[in-house]
């Protein structure tokens, strides 16, 4: 069910007809996207937001599209999220590239991971959004690199997962793009396939090697189950290596605290994955538009602990600046215990929706190897900023 709007809504920012000859029926689905704002590494491309041309009904606003269009509800899609993505692909169109994008929504992240040259699994169970983004896929010529599964991916049965595969979702458990507007009238059966089957998706032996480049897992509760399913496949499975995992946490109590907290120590003991937290809502820094912190000395990135104190935290964590297409993390010092653990994954500050966004690499890779900043200085504003508007981000922190 779509939402329904009385009016729609007018975009100047809809750019020039498409010029690729990917297929035929181009310019009708050229008239239900908006342009991606460029930013660097990332090439510019287009992504169908609506199944009518200028209503933008696949969201809860009318202006959402073209406020998307114009760089402005960033917050919206988890600007952290990109940087990682960003990271991690960046040369994906000179080698083979695997990314896998577990709750896929409109299809926005697995966009930016086919403009890099990855070729991309999407899972997303909502088949409207499913169909926006093979539609997208084919607008951008994206199509023989982009597979997407109309499904709820399923946990391994240890975790969960048996039920979800006749699950029937109800109304309030499905949500329009942008938040707060139910899908359907209606409880809505959901097919479920098992994540295993996600990462092994298209591969025809499942004994022979399997290597994938980022996993990103955002389904607004399972993650947690995804990550102890992911943790059994690389015990089970010897020949599966994933280089990074990109996961969205949501603080809902101790339970769920405990088992990310069992589960992330897993990952990072056992099988050599390094974790960094990434800075979302974590509101302890403000780049001015010239790329510095506006609580520092001019031209300084001063210690967190000089603008609101120490929190239980830091000593568990490490900050960093500047990693590649990352301006800000935070590394978890290895050897945690479980109670550590989950101090690392409480909030930084109370809020209305907390959440956290976690990138897990593995060791092997040397991404994102280097010292972090031990004089708290960089060269010069040019090398946070990485190429991209620095006057454009992060005012919100």
């Amino acid at each position: 069910m779509s939402v329904k709007h009385a009016l729609p809504t007018p975009c100047e920012l809809r750019g020039h007809r498409p010029t690729s000859q990917c297929g035929p029926n181009l310019e009708e689905l050229w008239a239900r996207s908006y342009p991606v704002p460029h930013r660097w590494p990332f090439p510019p491309w287009r992504l169908v937001m609506e199944q009518r041309p200028m209503f933008c009904d696949l969201f809860r606003k009318r202006q959402f599209c073209c406020d998307f269009a114009r760089g402005q509800p960033e917050y919206a899609i988890e600007r952290f999220v990109p940087e990682a993505i960003a990271s991690v692909l960046a040369g994906c169109h000179g080698r083979p590239c695997r990314a896998v994008d577990v709750g896929s929504n409109v299809g926005w992240m697995s966009g930016l991971m086919l403009a890099l040259g990855a070729h991309t699994i999407s899972v997303e169970p909502q088949a409207d959004l499913a169909a926006a983004l093979r539609h997208t896929a084919r607008l951008n010529c994206w199509s023989t690199r982009s597979s997407v599964l109309n499904a709820f991916a399923c946990a391994d049965a240890a975790f969960g997962g048996t039920h979800c595969l006749q699950e029937e979702r109800s109304p309030a458990a499905q949500f329009r793009s942008g938040g707060g507007v139910p899908l359907a009238a209606a409880a809505v059966k959901v097919r479920g396939v098992s994540l295993e089957s996600v990462l092994y998706h298209g591969v025809s032996n499942a004994a022979a090697p399997l290597h994938i480049d980022l996993v990103k897992l955002d389904g607004d509760g399972p993650e947690r189950h995804w990550l102890q399913t992911i943790a059994l496949l690389l015990a089970k499975r010897p020949l599966l290596s994933i280089d990074a995992i990109s996961v969205e946490h949501q603080i809902r109590g101790a339970k769920v605290t405990n088992v990310m907290a069992e589960v992330v120590q897993k990952l990072a003991e056992e099988f050599g994955f390094d974790v960094f937290r990434l800075a979302m809502q974590d509101r302890r820094r403000q780049t001015t538009a010239t790329g510095w912190d506006a609580f520092s000395p001019t031209g300084t990135y001063g210690q967190l602990g000089r603008v609101r104190g120490t929190l239980p935290r830091d000593a568990l964590e490490e900050e960093w600046l500047s990693a590649r297409a990352l301006r800000w993390l935070f590394r978890a010092r290895r050897n945690l215990t479980t109670r550590e653990w989950r101090t690392f994954l409480s909030p930084v500050e109370p809020r209305k929706y907390p959440a956290m966004e976690l990138l897990l690499v593995h060791r092997r890779v040397p991404l994102l190897e280097r010292d972090p900043v031990g004089l708290w200085e960089l060269q010069s504003p040019e090398a946070m900023a990485a190429g991209y508007n620095a006057s454009a981000a992060y005012t919100y922190l």
